[in-house]
C-alpha cells in the first residue's frame, strides 16, 4: 500500500490538491473491509504483476479500497 499512497500523495501534490490520506488510515480501513472492494466486493489481489507496467484488473487503488 506503500506505492498506492506515495503516488496519490505526488499525483495531489503536483496538482495542488489537499491530501490528508496516510498509511495508518488505509490499513484501518483495509481490514474493516477485509481486502475486499466495497462497492463490488470482490476480493482484491496483492501479487505483483508478472511484467513491469501490467496492471491486474483485481489490485487495490485508492478509489476502490
Amino acid at each position: 500500500m506503500g506505492s498506492l499512497l506515495q503516488g496519490a500523495k505526488n499525483r495531489a501534490k503536483t496538482k495542488n490538491i489537499p491530501f490528508d490520506i496516510d498509511r495508518k488510515y488505509l490499513v484501518n480501513l483495509w481490514k474493516e473491509q477485509g481486502g475486499v472492494c466495497c462497492v463490488s466486493g470482490q476480493e482484491f489481489d496483492l501479487s505483483l504483476p508478472d511484467k513491469k507496467f501490467e496492471c491486474r484488473w483485481n489490485a487495490p487503488s485508492l478509489d476502490r479500497i
